[in-house]
């Protein structure tokens, strides 16, 4: 059983969904998905219905794969009601991932980020050897530059939730997002206080051009130097400019059976 984790409001289950195909569709194996939301502002959390669309789903692969709901609102609003970092950029979702060590979860699990991919069987990334690690991660593309050369992306890890238990990494960086004011609340809070973690190749948590070998596909932030200087944030449900933009089309076929499952038309 390769067990997956991802964290979100319902809107973002497009991306749960999406991610969610590409991985059945490269996936012989049973898979556990896990699903952390909340109720929190003005955010609606993710729904049974969705969940039991998801669970119907991966069950057409595999009879023995699962989806679990996990309602966080109680032990997110208890530790992060006078935080720093709730008015942010990104949703207090995004924090979700730093209370896994709270909730029954199998002991190793990837973390996938919503706007991601997968190229190829997961279990190729499941099964790295994190046994003395806290998290196997992939150095983040711009970070690297700007911040450090070990700054870790957080949006996909490998995480070993015991090893995490013992060190309290968690249980620091959420004690440090409540304090302290950052651009990149829990991507910040891991790399200021990881101890123990694995650096893994990019082909895990490619946040570039797609690649032969890329495992996972990340649509995050890129910068782009011509004709000028800016920035592309394209998520993979935004087909129009994946085509235009990005000049993707190997997730056509994943676009049409979202279709087919949801009657939702992408665009």
């Amino acid at each position: 059983m390769i067990s997956l984790m991802y964290t979100g409001n319902d809107k973002v289950f497009k991306g749960i969904l999406l991610s969610t195909l590409s991985i059945i569709k490269h996936t012989d194996e049973p898979i556990n998905i896990n699903i952390l939301t909340m109720t929190i502002d003005n955010f609606k959390p993710i729904s049974m219905e969705m969940i039991n669309l998801l669970d119907s789903v991966i069950k057409k692969k595999n009879k023995d794969s699962f989806v679990k709901l996990y309602d966080c609102t109680d032990i997110f609003i208890n530790e992060m009601k006078d935080s720093k970092n709730l008015n942010n950029f990104y949703t207090p979702y995004c924090l979700l991932r730093l209370f896994s060590d709270l909730i029954e979860l199998p002991e190793k699990i990837i973390y996938l980020d919503t706007d991601t991919m997968i190229n190829k069987s997961i279990k190729e990334f499941y099964d790295i050897d994190v046994s003395d690690y806290e998290f196997a991660g992939v150095v983040d593309r711009l970070g690297r530059w700007f911040i450090d050369v070990n700054y870790i992306n957080s949006g996909v890890l490998l995480l070993n939730l015991e090893k995490i238990r013992e060190t309290k990494l968690f249980v620091k960086s959420r004690e440090l997002i409540k304090n302290k004011k950052m651009a990149f609340p829990d991507q910040s809070a891991l790399n200021k206080l990881k101890q123990f973690y694995l650096k893994i190749p990019s082909i895990y948590n490619n946040q570039g051009n797609i690649k032969k070998n890329t495992v996972v596909k990340h649509f995050s932030k890129s910068i782009r130097f011509l004709p000028f200087y800016h920035t592309i944030n394209v998520k993979q449900w935004d087909v129009v400019n994946v085509h235009k933009k990005l000049k993707i089309h190997m997730y056509d076929d994943i676009y049409i059976e979202y279709e087919k499952v949801t009657g939702e038309k992408l665009c």
